[in-house]
């Protein structure tokens, strides 16, 4: 069913440095042309019964001259905000990749709502009973409804909104139709890239955060970046395991364990018992 609207976040299109750089009619044509991808298939792409829509078309539909709608969206193009498909294509790149978010949670989602009665108990978009968390308890708390994770109208990767410069509501402790594992994989590693953390770095920083903390504190951890949305995800992300680190370290020393087997720990003014031990 054709979603009859998307969700639009003021802050996170102003914060977009690209596309902010972008004249005023520049600005307001791209916003024309993700309200025109959310009505056409494939979604996210300027595109008419499987063709590219024609310059012509596109700037009929939004009240302008073919010439002015080419040099405008040259304009864009040379600030990296849309992209262009091998079949030539305009296309958002944050719209593409929310779509193929949401497909992978419906399928998920309906997996869970067929699978008997654990899909009924545990709603029909789960069918996956929440773990609890692993590892070391985080020191930042997570909100019950984090805010809202920050996107831009040119950047490339995807949370689960919609277009670019707008945003849908961050998940809960568990997205529906996904655990905290794939969560962290399929939200999280993404939402940094978007962010200008690479990749590889990203999913170094997440993978350490699961040894310390487990799928489910990782994703918690997850879940309080980007309702801070730092400025430096990355930073931000190593400088919370650091501290996690420094916890465990003292977790272990407040258990009194020492490499001779805890003796210096001993009261021996009892004595020795029959069996040997103290």
């Amino acid at each position: 069913m054709k979603r009859p609207a998307f969700q639009f976040y003021p802050a996170d299109w102003r914060k977009d440095t690209a596309l902010q750089g972008c004249s005023l009619i520049a600005r307001g044509l791209w916003h024309e042309m993700l309200c025109l991808m959310h009505e056409c298939e494939p979604y996210g792409y300027l595109s008419v019964n499987g063709k590219p829509m024609k310059p012509a078309q596109v700037a009929r539909l939004v009240g302008i001259s073919e010439k002015e709608y080419q040099r405008v969206l040259a304009e864009l193009i040379d600030a990296g905000v849309p992209s262009i498909a091998e079949d030539g294509s305009v296309y958002s790149r944050r719209m593409v990749r929310d779509e193929q978010v949401r497909e992978a949670r419906a399928a998920g989602g309906k997996a869970g709502s067929e699978h008997g009665i654990k899909g009924a108990e545990h709603g029909k978009k789960g069918g996956r009973p929440k773990k609890g968390k692993g590892g070391l308890e985080t020191p930042l708390p997570v909100s019950e409804n984090p805010p809202p994770s920050s996107s831009s109208s040119s950047s490339t990767t995807e949370n689960t909104s919609v277009p670019d410069g707008t945003d849908a509501e961050a998940s809960n402790n568990e997205p529906a139709g996904i655990d905290a594992k794939d969560a962290l994989w399929q939200i999280a590693v993404p939402w940094m890239v978007e962010r200008q953390v690479k990749e590889s770095n990203a999913r170094s920083l997440l993978g350490a955060a699961v040894k310390v903390l487990g799928d489910a504190g990782a994703w918690a951890l997850c879940q309080r970046m980007m309702g801070e949305r730092p400025m430096e995800p990355a930073a931000w992300m190593a400088a919370a395991l650091n501290a996690q680190t420094k916890i465990a370290a003292v977790a272990g020393k407040k258990q009194g364990v020492d490499r001779h087997g805890n003796f210096g720990n001993q009261d021996y003014r009892a004595g020795v018992a029959a069996d040997g031990s103290f």
